[in-house]
């Protein structure tokens, strides 16, 4: 007798995250504060997320690595999610992972530097500095996919800000009042070199206990750079982060937002001044003197054809990227560096050229022009008396007075020879949305 066919249990119905959900929740409890570093690969985010002296092993700080790695929503999404979402996250899912994230490390389960790492474990994180400051780190390629509702960060664009959307991470930064930390790097052609020598020599990015491997991807083999590929390379990253830094710049209050030079915090004479900033923005009280980060390797050893490639179809001997490269990622003040309708690159064997016009502006409409004067004076005409009509006459206050102060200003940037995040790409406005809370007011 044939025995009678199993029944197959029916399917759980898939539980989504709904936008009702994600919008219902409530802000992060506890007294720590939080932030977020953006960032690229190979620009030292690792070092200063779990192993720098100036921040990560200050006591009481809880920080993740790359929070959005595919690997690392594969494990976490079931615990926090309460299933395994299909790649890639939605928003809604998004602002659950991120919250579910920032709350555990909250409760000190995460990496604490200070004592080396002691993830998932009760009795460590209750005897370790009750947290006081958590954060983990995003790569560009990691945000998400734009959506109608959240635009791309440059639409159009080369490069990987034309594919994603920060808006999101924005929302969410805005709702729990995560500081948002860019950490750039300046010397790209150092970046190429690195990730060349990783994807040719199958190296790998982190050692086996998590701990950055500059020092050791540094002494890899020699590799052979292509100069046009290289050249193309730094341009798009270097533009990026440029027009990465002016989009946060408008989105993100000055008092919550930190633009960070990776080779400023490796340097003696910088450093102290880089990390104090950083440490202002986040909650975490001044020190210093900080221990110096990992020395770079110069990059005529790990180039075969260092010379070629200054030689090449490419003006790289004129480029910021080979004088760093030759003095230790050391930069020299040029305020003429970053301007309009100008390349990344300045005079290094010859005088800098002179400075050229920016971009020419469109010819005035005159017509324009008279049907808007009249429109102001007839709003100055009928303003009520008391109350001061409109002025007609440009505002003298400049836009990091109308935004506020920094601890670094522009000149202190420029004299350390790093950007102050501003830069003439034109970023389009399609689609975006201004920054909301995820709840009304009347529902908190």
């Amino acid at each position: 007798r044939a025995a009678p066919a199993r029944r197959r249990p029916a399917a759980a119905p898939e539980k989504r995250v709904t936008d009702e959900r994600a919008s219902g929740l409530a802000r992060i409890d506890g007294p720590a504060r939080k932030f977020v570093v953006l960032t690229q690969p190979r620009s030292g985010s690792t070092w200063l997320v779990k192993y720098s002296d100036g921040f990560a092993r200050a006591a009481g700080v809880v920080t993740e690595g790359e929070v959005l790695h595919p690997d690392r929503i594969r494990k976490a999404a079931p615990r926090l999610l309460g299933y395994a979402p299909a790649a890639p996250l939605s928003v809604a899912e998004l602002y659950v992972y991120l919250r579910g994230s920032y709350a555990e490390l909250a409760r000190g389960v995460g990496w604490h530097a200070s004592s080396q790492r002691q993830r998932n474990n009760a009795t460590a994180a209750a005897e370790a500095p009750p947290p006081r400051l958590v954060g983990a780190k995003i790569m560009h390629h990691q945000l998400p996919a734009p959506t109608p509702t959240h635009a791309a960060v440059t639409p159009g664009a080369a490069g990987t800000l034309g594919r994603v959307a920060v808006d999101p991470v924005l929302r969410f930064a805005q709702f729990h009042g995560v500081a948002v930390v860019q950490l750039y790097r300046e010397n790209q052609l150092a970046r190429y070199v690195s990730l060349l020598a990783i994807e040719t020599q199958h190296l790998a990015y982190h050692g086996a206990d998590g701990a950055p491997t500059s020092a050791a991807n540094d002494a890899h083999a020699p590799v052979a750079v292509d100069a046009v590929k290289a050249w193309d390379f730094c341009h798009v990253h270097a533009r990026q982060n440029l027009a990465l830094a002016a989009y946060l710049g408008r989105r993100v209050p000055p008092a919550y937002l930190a633009v960070v030079p990776y080779e400023a915090l490796l340097r003696p004479e910088t450093a102290t001044l880089f990390f104090d900033d950083l440490r202002a923005k986040v909650g975490l009280p001044r020190g210093g003197p900080y221990a110096p980060g990992p020395p770079p390797r110069p990059c005529r050893d790990r180039v075969s054809n260092w010379d070629a490639l200054l030689a090449g179809p490419r003006p790289f001997n004129r480029t910021v990227w080979r004088r760093m490269c030759e003095t230790e990622d050391r930069v020299v003040a040029d305020a003429w560096r970053y301007g309009p309708a100008k390349e990344f690159y300045r005079g290094f064997d010859e005088p800098a050229p002179t400075p050229t016009r920016g971009l020419a502006k469109p010819a005035p409409n005159r017509g324009l022009a008279k049907k808007n004067k009249k429109s102001r004076q007839k709003r100055a005409d009928a303003a009520p008396a008391g109350r001061a009509a409109p002025s007609t006459t440009p505002s003298t206050t400049t836009t990091a007075e109308a935004k506020g102060t920094s601890l670094l200003a522009r000149d202190v940037l420029w004299r350390h020879g790093f950007f102050d995040g501003e830069f003439p790409l034109v970023i389009r406005q399609r689609g975006a949305r201004r920054l909301t809370p995820l709840v009304s007011r009347a529902e908190r």
